[in-house]
């Protein structure tokens, strides 16, 4: 005997017609479902496709950094051995040149040469801030500052 309590006689009454009325609707989305995934490979071809087009992303980036890297170290004459900015657009740039160092002077549409080292500068240390700075930065170095 298969019988069922009153609540769960209730139950299947209220969703029995909602299940038997949303029966064709969940057909139909089947349908169109399977007629999507079977339509010629359309999904196949939409995902290679998209694979195709990333790998060529990929592969351009790759080449322009290849290219950057190989213009840069080409001949190795020039190298930029410092740089500041000053402003929005000017800035300073240490530049070395056959052995010499170039101190230039660089803004929108002008490069002027400001000095030239004939030996290169010497790099002078930076005094350490006393107080509550100079121990946070020799925290952060992992040092004790005194």
């Amino acid at each position: 005997m298969n019988r069922c309590p009153g609540h769960l006689r209730d139950v299947r009454r209220l969703l029995f017609p909602l299940l038997w009325a949303l029966g064709p609707v969940a057909r139909a989305a089947e349908r169109s479902t399977r007629r999507v995934l079977d339509h010629d490979g359309y999904l196949l071809q939409m995902l290679s496709s998209l694979f195709v087009v990333l790998a060529l992303i990929g592969a351009a980036a790759w080449l322009l950094r290849r290219m950057a890297r190989a213009g840069a170290g080409a001949g190795g004459v020039l190298r930029i051995r410092a740089g500041l900015h000053l402003g929005g657009r000017e800035r300073l740039v240490l530049v070395e040149a056959g052995g010499k160092h170039l101190l230039l002077g660089v803004a929108p549409g002008r490069v002027q040469t400001l000095h030239v080292f004939d030996a290169p500068p010497v790099e002078i240390p930076a005094e350490e801030p006393s107080g509550f700075a100079g121990r946070l930065n020799a925290a952060l170095r992992g040092g004790r500052a005194t």
